[in-house]
């Protein structure tokens, strides 16, 4: 047997024109008991019928829609955007704005993330090129003040030869020019470099004069 029944909008929304119009009936019965209850005290009060406590309820309910009418109005005024409108009313803008400053926090603490682990891998750069500093400053003390050339250089230690990070890469050793003819080169020439592997385009150097900075551009 067919069967006619209402879609799941339709049943949402006479279910809320049926508790409206229940909650106007109670409101009425109330207003009009409560009226006839003052005017067994007040003789000057005229009886209220259910009618006129019905129109008066109803009128009543107008005034307050246009009275919220009017502060959705202004709170419109004051916060431009913050309702939308939706055929015959107005409601409330979904929470784009909240969603948008979250992702904006988010990538702010990214950012902030990702220069900490910068900056603790720059230090640590450095501590790897003072450590380096020590063992040739060492191996000049053993050797009468004279640098490893890159053979001997090549024997030492590797965790001390190797570049901090994910990727096992060497620094660039320049062994200074020592002869009869041709001077030892200055304390500002770059002694070690680092290799250019790193995101924030930055190559440390390590100076004879043990100072680690970056390398000049030429």
């Amino acid at each position: 047997m067919p069967t006619i029944s209402l879609t799941d909008i339709g049943r949402l929304r006479f279910s809320s024109i049926s508790f409206f119009l229940l909650l106007l009936l109670v409101c009425t019965i109330f207003v009009q008991r409560l009226w006839n209850r003052l005017g067994n005290d007040f003789s000057q009060l005229p009886r209220l019928s259910f009618r006129g406590a019905l129109a008066g309820v109803t009128l009543w309910g107008l005034m307050f829609i246009i009275v919220l009418t009017m502060i959705s109005g202004a709170r419109e005024l004051m916060t431009p955007g913050a309702w939308v409108r939706t055929g015959f009313t107005s409601q409330l803008a979904s929470q784009q704005p909240a969603a948008i400053g979250d992702q904006v926090a988010q990538e702010v603490r990214r950012q902030l993330s990702l220069q900490s682990e910068r900056l603790s891998l720059q230090s640590e750069r450095q501590v790897q090129l003072h450590r380096l500093w020590l063992e040739l400053k060492r191996w000049c003390v053993e050797h009468d003040g004279l640098y490893p050339t890159a053979e001997q250089y090549a024997t030492l230690p590797a965790q001390l030869r190797l570049v901090p990070g994910d990727l096992p890469a060497e620094y660039v050793y320049r062994p200074p020019v020592m002869t009869d003819e041709i001077p030892a080169e200055s304390s500002d020439t770059p002694l070690v470099i680092e290799p250019a592997i790193f995101s924030d385009s930055i190559q440390l150097a390590l100076y004879q004069s043990g100072v680690v900075a970056p390398v000049e551009s030429p």
